[in-house]
């Protein structure tokens, strides 16, 4: 059946580069169709298993909305890859469309709900948390201009999430041929044998030692901040978000705020209900 990726299309600069991401990524993941929905009402619903997710979406998604399938087919073309328009079939209400939510992985900005004049590169906006603690898929968040990304950098603390990050980070590199970088934040002794310990039972120390371009950075000392520093510029980034709060837990106990402020990378997120075997 291939792999589906739906993306939420704005016509605007910002949303072309955002569309551009989301291009590549589906031409490095080779059998993949990309489903481009321009929206032509504000509001939408997204009837995940774990409960329905309203998004409210500014003007700027409506903004010369007659051009909008015409300029996206545009990039889509170029880039080479299959894609489709994506139309509602029902509507809850006049003004609110239906979106399924089974797809193999949602993208969209990382504020969905603000005029693109407001977004910040460290805000990620309430509505895509709800997707990302709702989903079954992985969410792709692009940064905000296209550059193309020759690395994978998952993060792993030990927690199931985190694993689910990290499964999802090795099949990318493996599928697309990427070099990986696991990074963990390493919390005194104990900490350090349970990640190794759960990287073993999963098969991951295995691959990791047989892959020349894969590698595992620990760091015992320093903060999550300072470390930042050692993920390359032109890397995808993989994180997990955890928990009942997403701005609270994530990784290893940061903030995908922090993240976010200090990575313009374009990220891959894996929530609490996220199985990343829908990806294949």
């Amino acid at each position: 059946m291939g792999i589906s990726v739906f993306h939420l299309y704005r016509n605007t600069p910002l949303g072309r580069e955002n569309l551009l991401q989301s291009v590549y990524l589906c031409d490095r993941l080779g059998d993949a169709t990309l489903y481009l929905y321009s929206p032509q009402v504000t509001q939408a619903i997204v009837y995940f298993d774990d409960g329905p997710v309203t998004i409210m979406l500014d003007g700027s998604y409506l903004f010369n909305k007659e051009t909008a399938a015409r300029e996206a087919q545009r990039v889509c073309e170029a880039g080479g890859i299959r894609y489709e328009h994506f139309q509602p079939d029902s509507f809850t209400a006049r003004m609110l469309a239906d979106i399924p939510a089974d797809w193999s992985l949602i993208a969209c900005p990382r504020v969905i709900s603000d005029s693109s004049s407001r977004i910040g590169l460290g805000r990620l906006g309430p509505k895509v948390r709800a997707i990302v603690k709702a989903s079954r898929c992985p969410v792709f968040i692009p940064c905000g201009a296209y550059k193309p990304w020759k690395s994978v950098t998952a993060f792993f603390g030990g927690s199931d999430v985190g694993l689910r990050a990290a499964q999802l980070g090795s099949d990318l590199a493996e599928r697309t041929g990427m070099p990986l970088t696991l990074v963990t934040q390493v919390m005194g002794r104990e900490h350090a044998d349970q990640c190794h310990r759960i990287l073993n039972d999963a098969g991951l120390s295995e691959r990791i030692d047989r892959t020349d371009s894969w590698s595992w950075l620990r760091f015992e000392s320093g903060t999550l901040e300072e470390h930042l520093m050692s993920v390359p510029h032109d890397s995808l980034v993989v994180v997990g978000a955890a928990g009942d709060s997403l701005i609270r837990e994530l990784v290893f106990g940061s903030k995908l705020e922090l993240i976010q402020t200090k990575l313009p990378n374009p990220i891959m997120v894996v929530g609490p209900h996220c199985d990343r075997r829908l990806l294949w």
